[in-house]
């Protein structure tokens, strides 16, 4: 079987939500928590959390539980971000997914359904997708490390991605939380009443 790991983007200031996004209730848990239990269901132990404003209060809910990274360059946008994940990973992974923390809805299935799916197309970028739309996590080969730690596209990752088209593949799944995000508040009122009624 192959080696995996995860990357956790919480460096960010949550300007359009008015609320630090990380830690904000989501029925009991944060959507950092969230996160974190995900990867750690599915029998992912490597896990990376991506801090930057407001690392402090990141740290102490962690609590040392997981590895953390200090991206110094978080004013300047996501792709920083990544890349100090990035850089943190193990030479001895096969493939990362790379998750934002407000997007803390994902099941353990899509998780585990992807890693199957990896073990046999020999790496590439493998999205989940639902209702024929992409969304997140993205599972990327180990070996486009590199190329994201080398270089610096006005467009971040996605020109990346875009640059390796031919890398593509995708993994259906019932799973409508692969394309729900929180970014806004009225996001944040909107995922609250889909994790109710997945609860019903």
């Amino acid at each position: 079987m192959k080696s995996y790991s995860a990357i956790v983007l919480s460096a960010g200031y949550s300007s359009r939500m008015g609320s630090f996004k990380p830690l904000m209730d989501l029925g009991g848990r944060t959507p950092l928590q969230s996160c974190l239990d995900l990867f750690n269901n599915c029998g992912i132990n490597d896990i990376i959390v991506v801090t930057g404003y407001r690392k402090e209060y990141i740290e102490r809910e962690l609590k040392g539980k997981v590895k953390t990274v200090f991206n110094t360059k978080y004013n300047e946008g996501m792709f920083s971000s990544i890349k100090a994940g990035v850089g943190m990973l193990s030479k001895a992974t096969d493939g990362f997914f790379l998750l934002p923390v407000d997007i803390p809805s994902i099941k353990t299935h899509t998780i585990k359904k992807m890693m199957e799916s990896f073990e046999n197309i020999g790496g590439g970028i493998l999205f989940p997708s639902f209702n024929e739309k992409k969304g997140h996590p993205p599972l990327i080969s180990y070996s486009l490390a590199e190329e994201i730690l080398q270089s610096n596209p006005k467009g971040g990752l996605k020109d990346i991605f875009n640059h390796h088209k031919n890398l593509w593949q995708y993994e259906k799944v019932e799973d409508r939380g692969i394309l729900i995000d929180m970014d806004k508040q009225v996001d944040y009122e909107l995922l609250l009443e889909y994790l109710l009624e997945e609860q019903r």
